[in-house]
């Protein structure tokens, strides 16, 4: 009783705290920690969980004690610091007549993460050439210092902030991954590569590489088989279809320079790379002639070497006719006539009536001849010759037939001539052909269906003598 001398009341309990010492004796262990005797724990180099445990003896006495948990600076594990998590800890009062006791410390041990080194991106072939529409290998690799680490890879493919394939993954620690990419426009294009392990920890900043992709020329056209002609005809149009191959896939078109005067006088409408196209009709003039065609890619209007092509041009047929000389003969009725003609430059040759135009015949093929029907009445006829480029017209063969004169004596008569003596009959003839000249032959027949005798000729008079009693025919 110390009269209030603690600020209590007169009669107030008052204990009166001894100088003791603690428990003597303690003992430390751990889980995942080793432990010294003065209570120094070094955590062990696997994350999870660990323990110190902290046995006490019995005490001496009827005294409170308490305990905490403290650190000092920073902790490590396995040489790297630790993040220590979800400490059981606090404050905890014993009374007198505890024999002994044990408190537990729990943590979790959690090595901090080190992020990824920034990567280095590299491209095959290094120094290019670069093209558009072809694929070329990026790689890029990174390590990461932490035992265990995967890494994580994400590309950028145009430099905008958006990674268009990232989690590319997961790879070990140096070992880098390669994609494939295809730029479809020309130009300077820039690549970046980030990187983030399997803790979530990102690289610092990103690995970068820029090249320029440009643009390569269609490859020189060609005929396709069968699409160009070597030969023609005057005034007939042809067409060529050729085709040609983009390396960039682009679409093209063909060019066809008639004159070779280096300006493209026509264009084929665009088609992709590798398709025939078809020039627009063009005609040539007589002889062999050449011209340039090229093709052309879009959108970088790059032009391919020239290629030539030759075609012979053939000109207009002819058509001269060789029998009948002269052109217009005078013959017999009722015969065949044989008309015969060159030619060149044909592919066909056409018997025409003169007459109404009608065709007659077409001959082929050399020779070139053609035989009439029989003729019992003048005919024109002439010969045409053609070729896809035109005909020519032969002057007309004009067949004028030959009717025979007509003789007329008037009635028949009855003549009374003495023996050996002489006598007359008077005539009239006519031609039927026209006036010109022409000639009597006069046959005296004896009798009805004796042959004829020539007796005289060439006049409209003929003078008969020496004639026999009988009768006879003129």
């Amino acid at each position: 009783n110390f009269m209030g001398q603690f600020g209590e009341s007169r009669n107030a309990d008052i204990y009166i705290p001894f100088n003791v010492k603690p428990p003597q004796n303690i003992i430390y262990t751990g889980t995942n920690a080793i432990c010294n005797s003065a209570g120094r724990c070094v955590m062990g180099s696997t994350n999870g969980p660990a323990s110190v445990v902290i046995n006490i003896p019995a005490t001496l006495g009827g005294y409170y004690y308490r305990y905490f948990e403290q650190h000092r600076g920073g902790c490590f594990a396995n040489n790297r610091k630790m993040i220590i998590q979800g400490i059981i800890s606090g404050i905890a009062d014993f009374d007198q007549g505890i024999n002994s006791t044990s408190i537990t410390f729990t943590y979790n041990v959690q090595t901090p993460n080190t992020p990824p080194t920034n990567p280095t991106v590299t491209v095959i072939p290094p120094a290019g050439p670069f093209y558009k529409n072809t694929p070329y290998p990026f790689t890029a690799v990174s390590t990461d210092p932490d035992t265990g680490d995967t890494i994580y890879y994400d590309y950028d493919w145009d430099a905008d902030g958006n990674y268009d394939e990232p989690n590319i993954g997961p790879t070990g620690s140096g070992v880098g991954v390669t994609r494939p990419h295809t730029y479809l426009t020309t130009g300077l294009k820039t690549v970046r590569v980030r990187t983030h392990d399997s803790n979530g920890s990102f690289s610092s900043l990103y690995g970068q590489l820029q090249i320029t992709v440009t643009n390569r020329p269609p490859l020189q056209p060609s005929c396709v088989n069968g699409g160009c002609p070597s030969t023609g005809y005057v005034n007939f149009p042809y067409t060529f279809t050729v085709n040609a191959t983009d390396l960039d896939g682009d679409i093209v078109r063909y060019g066809f320079d008639w004159d070779k005067d280096g300006t493209y006088d026509d264009w084929t409408g665009w088609v992709n790379s590798g398709n025939q196209a078809t020039s627009p009709t063009h005609i040539f003039s007589v002889g062999p002639q050449s011209f340039n065609y090229v093709t052309q890619d879009s959108p970088s209007s790059e032009l391919s070497p020239i290629s030539t092509h030759t075609i012979t041009i053939t000109g207009l047929p002819t058509v001269t006719i060789t029998a009948p000389i002269p052109l217009n003969p005078l013959v017999n009725p009722g015969n065949t006539h044989t008309i015969t003609w060159a030619q060149t430059n044909s592919v066909s040759c056409e018997v025409h009536n003169a007459q109404n135009g009608a065709w007659l015949a077409t001959i082929p093929n050399a020779p070139w001849t053609w035989t009439t029907p029989i003729l019992d009445a003048t005919t024109r006829y002439f010969i045409r010759c053609i070729n896809p480029g035109g005909q020519d017209d032969s002057p007309t063969i004009t067949y004028t037939v030959n009717n025979p004169p007509q003789v007329s004596a008037g009635l028949d008569r009855s003549i009374i001539v003495p023996a050996n003596q002489v006598g007359t009959q008077g005539v009239t003839a006519s031609d039927p052909q026209g006036p010109g000249t022409f000639t009597i032959l006069w046959t005296v027949r004896p009798g009805a269906l004796s042959v004829p005798t020539i007796i005289g000729g060439n006049t409209r008079t003929p003078i008969f003598g020496n004639l026999t009693l009988g009768h006879y025919t003129f």
